[in-house]
């Protein structure tokens, strides 16, 4: 038996190596051992242009989430403490940006830019030090999503409930705070109810908002993309008055349904705890996401006085790791050609117990060929099963997208099918009638997502993409969580 049995826990397109570099110090940091009396201590991250394999051994991602899971279960106070340090770190880290992107970066000499790209990635790895125990539980793994909508199957039966078992388990696990995205919904909206809009008030709204979806390499949203979004909200079939008052009902209404729901299947304590731990999770997840994308939009507004100084490029620095970065701003030259290297080829970066590690060419490729775990699957079966993260049922055509280069093939109406959803293809999310992903629990990406757009939605199939193809018919039925071919 191999001695490590690598499995890709999470494929990301459109990130870079110094973004890796800096979230997995706080991922892997040994603080949790004192806690769990191991921790988080390989990762192998796969590079190929920008998307990257992220692997992990699978027999420590699974020990790790138990571990976690098992303490949210037994001591309530530590999803409250994850909480709070999140929305802590997160202010901070929020502050901090808006302090440097209404600087100057011209005028900034190498220390202040250093000192600040310190604190910027400081406060990047400290809040995924505090994601961990979230993405371990509930990503691949599923250890709550499972938990809850056994929970949820088990009351729907015993107490004769004539409703879908699946849309119970997704009514009770959507939260009820906003996120970012939503946020920036609303207040787009109470533009728009405006009888006039100028300019000004457009330029507002992008300065807070234009790096929601920033993603780790951007680009920003700029003016017309807003004034786009403006014109398609005034001339929908609501009004934007109408559209705002229809999210306020829906949000009285979703505390409503899950009152009911609740009493409906007498859950007990342990079930409603676990059900408002989802909930703040699925929020904690897009909170440090938004935090994350603010951070690579503030280090990337000091990059662009890096570029005019040492005649290096932003796509350079953030295939640098960010030691490299801070020796080039002390004065000392960087391997060029090694750099080059790694934004044009295929590379593997590994983090193991603390150490950076850098492969090139076929030592690359064997690294990765000599620790991977090979799991067998049928292409020819006819119907995949997964987690409900919103209801509804409909057909369509598969379009698998996994990266933004994919997204003109969706057409409206298609059925999105991707390893897992990113930011980066939400223009795409928006075209399609239904998401379809390989991973994730009630927290990731797609499930937020799909909740906030209302579309139906199946999460954590695990075999997706391998089983489906581009023109494949499919009938998605959300309500159930099972996808058929047609």
């Amino acid at each position: 038996m191999k001695k490590r049995q690598l499995k890709v826990i999470n494929p990301v397109p459109n990130i870079d190596l110094l973004s890796v570099n800096v979230i997995v110090q706080g991922l892997q940091s040994p603080r949790w051992k004192k806690h769990l009396g191991f921790y988080f201590d390989e990762t192998f991250s796969a590079f190929k242009k920008d998307y990257l394999d992220w692997h992990v051994d699978h027999r420590l991602w699974s020990k790790l989430g138990k571990a976690f899971f098992k303490k949210v279960q037994q001591d309530k106070k530590f999803p409250t403490l994850i909480y709070k340090k999140h929305k802590e770190i997160g202010r901070a880290q929020y502050k901090k940006c808006d302090t440097i992107l209404a600087q100057n970066v011209s005028q900034m000499d190498n220390t202040v830019i250093a000192k600040h790209l310190k604190e910027l990635f400081s406060g990047f790895s400290e809040i995924c030090i505090w994601g961990i125990p979230i993405v371990t539980i509930d990503f691949k793994n599923n250890y709550l999503s499972d938990w809850l909508e056994e929970k949820t199957i088990e009351s729907v039966n015993k107490y004769g409930l004539k409703k879908i078992p699946q849309t119970v388990f997704s009514t009770l696990a959507t939260p009820n705070e906003n996120t970012y995205v939503k946020e920036e919904l609303i207040s787009l909206l109470s533009l728009a109810v405006r009888k006039k809009i100028d300019d000004a008030d457009i330029k507002k709204h992008m300065a807070k908002y234009c790096w929601i979806e920033y993603g780790y390499l951007g680009p920003a949203k700029k003016l017309t993309y807003y004034k786009k979004r403006l014109a398609e909200l005034k001339r929908g079939k609501k009004t934007p008055s109408q559209q705002l008052k229809e999210i306020e009902r829906n949000d009285k209404k979703l505390i409503k349904q899950q009152k009911m729901l609740s009493q409906q299947l007498h859950l007990d304590r342990q079930a409603q705890y676990l059900f408002h731990v989802a909930r703040e999770f699925m929020i904690l997840k897009a909170y440090r996401q938004a935090i994350i994308f603010k951070t690579a939009y503030a280090y990337d507004h000091l990059f662009k006085a890096l570029t005019r100084r040492f005649k290096i490029s932003v796509k350079q620095l953030h295939y640098c790791l960010s030691d490299e970065i801070f020796e080039l701003l002390k004065g000392r030259q960087l391997n060029m050609s090694e750099i080059n290297k790694r934004v044009n080829s295929y590379f593997v970066y590994t983090y193991i117990r603390g150490k950076n590690g850098l492969y090139y060419g076929a030592k690359a490729k064997k690294i990765i060929r000599d620790n991977l775990y090979e799991e067998k699957i049928d292409s020819t079966i006819k119907q995949i099963k997964g987690t409900t993260a919103y209801m509804g049922k409909v057909q369509g055509t598969v379009k698998v997208v996994n990266v933004s280069r994919e997204m003109s093939k969706v057409n409206k109406g298609d059925i999105l099918v991707s390893l897992a959803t990113n930011p980066s293809i939400v223009p795409a999310m928006k075209k399609a009638s239904a998401f379809v992903t390989d991973t994730g629990g009630v927290t990731c990406h797609a499930a937020i997502v799909a909740r906030e757009m209302k579309k139906p939605c199946v999460i954590g199939t695990k075999i997706a993409t391998k089983v489906l193809k581009d023109g494949d018919r499919v009938e998605v039925d959300a309500n159930k969580g099972l996808i058929r071919k047609l």
